[in-house]
């Protein structure tokens, strides 16, 4: 945003501007801010623009990587207008996974806060809000006991229903690859060259995939049985219970693992 009054009035005209025909070709438009740490998506925040004119609660994330909040609040936001669905909170149900297909569990909670959807407050006033809560690769809310993100990823703006508290906790034993200590997983030369695993994905069909450094077109792929990345960094271990289908990433080495949706892989 501009220093100068006048163009910062104008920047911002212009993204509402945008945001209006967005809502008028569509329905509804997303918007997103940035966290605090740009290379985090910790703090982040994405809300829906629109839903106030078909007299709908506006919608909001936070935590989620910018495609994937995206991809959640448009096909929910989408749902309202097009297809009249209803939300209001203490529901559970399923949303899209950003891939398009159907199964990621949701649940919604009432926004106490939403001074912050600055788009929302300049075109419509002030409106009642809904906060979009996510579950980590395990299937379990934040609420649920052995939640595996950070409580500061995903941060609930309001208070959560009993329903929703009552909601059974997923029994997800433990991935049957990860307690096989020779299996081979593809990794980079920059990992075995010591640089920190910050991504770890477990495809659909199984296989493991652990990353670290600039990965590129260019970079150089290596198999590697997993014990040995293992005993080079015990903090690995964590990661490598999440089910198919899903993967962890994190900032560095020593920082928390974030395990994302199931799908998200």
């Amino acid at each position: 945003m501009s220093d100068d009054p006048k163009a910062a009035g104008a920047e911002v005209d212009g993204i509402l501007a945008e945001l209006e025909g967005m809502v008028a070709e569509h329905g509804v438009a997303v918007r997103m801010v940035a966290g605090p740490h740009p290379a985090s998506d910790e703090g982040a925040l994405a809300y829906t623009v629109g839903l106030s004119l078909k007299d709908q609660p506006e919608l909001l994330c936070t935590g989620l990587p910018p495609e994937s909040a995206h991809a959640l609040l448009d096909q929910l936001g989408r749902r309202v207008v097009q297809q009249g669905l209803v939300l209001e909170a203490g529901q559970h149900l399923e949303a899209g996974h950003p891939d398009g297909s159907e199964g990621l569990p949701v649940a919604v909670i009432p926004v106490q806060d939403a001074s912050d959807l600055d788009a929302v407050r300049q075109l419509y006033g002030s409106r009642s809000v809904l906060q979009v809560v996510w579950t980590d690769s395990t299937g379990r809310f934040p609420w649920h006991e052995g939640y595996a993100n950070p409580s500061s990823l995903q941060q609930l703006r309001g208070p959560v229903d009993e329903d929703l508290l009552a909601l059974p906790c997923p029994d997800v034993p433990p991935s049957p690859a990860a307690a096989e200590n020779e299996e081979l997983v593809v990794t980079t030369q920059a990992v075995l060259d010591g640089a920190a695993v910050t991504v770890v994905w477990h495809t659909a069909d199984g296989g493991w995939q652990l990353l670290g450094g600039d990965v590129t077109d260019d970079t150089v792929p290596a198999a590697v049985h997993r014990e040995e990345l293992v005993e080079a960094d015990h903090s690995l271990a964590v990661a490598l219970t999440i089910p198919a289908g899903s993967r962890a990433t994190r900032e560095g080495a020593g920082q928390d693992w974030v395990q994302w949706p199931l799908g998200s892989a």
